[in-house]
């Protein structure tokens, strides 16, 4: 049981962590799409 909290906090933290690197990085694709697209 305690195994697979541990693995689910792991994961779920895993998750957010690339949440919030990914979160970023897809802002400026947005920013130089939508410049691209106004250009």
């Amino acid at each position: 049981m305690l195994i697979g909290i541990d693995k689910l906090f792991l994961s779920l933290s895993l998750k957010t962590y690339f949440y919030e690197l990914l979160e970023p990085i897809k802002r400026l694709l947005l920013i130089n799409y939508h410049e691209n697209i106004l250009l």
